[in-house]
């Protein structure tokens, strides 16, 4: 990948684990670690940067799946802090922001969901379709443990937590579809394969992959799953060939994606070096003692598989994708160890300058 000058200017705040939408020439960002801040960019008029928008009505979410349907952009759980009990928790609530209008809308929605880090996706025949997520009991009640002990036993907890098998954290397996006039969320299909968390998804033409993400705390899927949208099916899972983390038997969570020159193309993402290897040797706290690294890594998609086309000036994750004219945009999300990341970056042809 290339990393072109881009002119267009930085998000003003940043905006790690948030969510984002595209409709025409608009852009929108915001939530995650920019809490309930929310901001749109003209591309028609880039001059007047990035504009405060209405902000989000409740806690911000980390971490929500979010999708653009029409002219709504519907935010879907994700974890937010609880004031009763002093600790993170997940959210149950799905929003929806008009972008004509300007305003944020709390869908009449009441079931049991597991969002958090799921992705959701637009289907022309069901609608908003949600793959993933994490355990919404397990999640909770890790949170409120780790809150309530002594250091010492949160470390006991939290080895013990960890060191279980993928099938103990019961990430949802379901392929599940809401209707946004009815509120209500249905199951379609189960995931013949391991769910995942933090993966990256895209379409084009009828199809969905689903980029690598975790499928434990800590383990990423050496692979990129590809469904089929119109007959709601996985059809199979997709090799990525070349590179470090790939090569290594890892993958990644919470990359960037995009479709460039009819190409879908993922970039960046965060990952454990070893920890598959840790877990396929009976190591199941897989990623215990390894140091969390951000990829610099891009990769297209070419025929069956997946190839290392060159990498990004620096690593990269829990950002914002666009897809331009002129080329994939990256902006937000953070790099090495946490630090936030305003600049923007162009993703153009299939070299790295």
């Amino acid at each position: 990948m290339m990393k072109v000058e881009t002119m267009l200017p930085a998000l003003p705040v940043a905006v790690v684990s948030g969510a984002c939408g595209q409709s025409g020439q608009r852009l929108f960002a915001g939530l995650g670690s920019a809490g309930q801040a929310w901001f749109g960019l003209d591309l028609t008029n880039t001059a007047a940067g990035w504009v405060a928008l209405a902000p989000f009505p409740a806690e911000a979410p980390q971490q929500p799946a979010y999708v653009t349907l029409q002219d709504r952009i519907f935010v879907l759980g994700g974890s937010v802090w609880d004031q009763r009990s002093a600790c993170m928790r997940q959210s149950t609530r799905i929003w929806a922001y008009d972008m004509q209008q300007d305003v944020w809308h709390c869908m009449p929605f009441e079931q049991h969901s597991d969002f958090l880090g799921a992705v959701a996706f637009a289907d022309p025949q069901r609608g908003l379709m949600v793959a993933g997520g994490y355990h919404r009991g397990q999640f909770d009640d890790f949170c409120i443990r780790m809150n309530s002990l002594a250091q010492e036993e949160k470390e006991r907890f939290r080895s013990d937590y960890m060191a279980r098998e993928i099938a103990g954290f019961h990430w949802n397996q379901g392929l599940r579809r809401f209707d946004t006039r009815t509120a209500c969320l249905d199951l379609v299909t189960e995931n013949p394969l391991l769910a995942t968390c933090g993966s990256a998804l895209l379409q084009q033409d009828g199809l969905a992959w689903l980029i690598s993400g975790e499928v434990k705390p800590g383990l990423r899927r050496n692979g990129i799953v590809r469904l089929d949208t119109a007959r709601c099916e996985v059809m199979a899972t997709e090799a990525v060939t070349g590179g470090q983390v790939f090569g290594g038997g890892d993958g990644v969570a919470s990359p960037f994606a995009g479709i460039l020159q009819q190409t879908p193309v993922f970039a960046g993402g965060t990952y454990f070096p070893g920890a598959a290897k840790n877990y396929q040797a009976g190591s199941l706290f897989a990623h215990q003692g390894l140091e969390k690294r951000w990829s610099d890594e891009c990769f297209v998609r070419t025929g069956e598989g997946w190839q290392l086309a060159g990498k990004l000036p620096a690593g990269r994750a829990h950002g914002c994708s666009f897809v331009l004219p002129e080329g994939i945009l990256l902006t937000g999300g953070d790099s090495q160890d946490g630090v936030p990341v305003l600049e923007n970056w162009l993703l153009s042809d299939m070299s790295v300058n």
